[in-house]
């Protein structure tokens, strides 16, 4: 028996250090290696990226999470340019792994309300990774930035 909390979505799996997240694809625009041309920093605290003329937040997910990644350097790395109600940002993750479609299964009392973070899946071999609430991010990292 399923419970009927259960929900399916087409998503997006990246790798950041070795925890894995699911991005579902509706939030996604792009994924891309960007130049160091293409980066900027403002007042050295925050990183901006240029994608076709139009200034995006850098956002590293091992930061937003506290978690360590494998690679700091965004021209390194890969960004994935998601959108939330015509708000972008790009996230820096270490390597996209693939895209699946995912059983989301909702957190449990301990976890439920973690800003970002929808619910968790059990990913292809068995490991558990954490499906992201882009709705959520685009909030928490404004809310970050304020």
């Amino acid at each position: 028996r399923l419970p009927l909390t259960l929900a399916i979505i087409d998503g997006m799996v990246v790798r950041v250090g070795r925890h894995r997240y699911s991005v579902p694809i509706l939030n996604i625009v792009i994924s891309v290696r960007p130049a160091p041309k293409d980066l900027s920093s403002i007042a050295n605290r925050s990183i901006m990226m240029r994608l076709q003329e139009e200034l995006l937040p850098l956002h590293r997910l091992s930061d937003l999470f506290n978690i360590a990644a494998d690679t700091a350097d965004p021209t390194q790395g890969t960004v994935v340019v998601v959108e939330n109600d015509g708000r972008k940002m790009a996230l820096l993750v270490d390597e996209i792994l693939g895209q699946q479609q995912i059983v989301i299964k909702p957190l449990g009392e301990a976890l439920r309300g973690l800003p970002g973070i929808s619910g968790a899946a059990v990913m292809p071999d068995g490991r558990v990774g954490l499906v992201l609430d882009i709705a959520g991010l685009v909030r928490l990292t404004e809310s970050e930035s304020n």
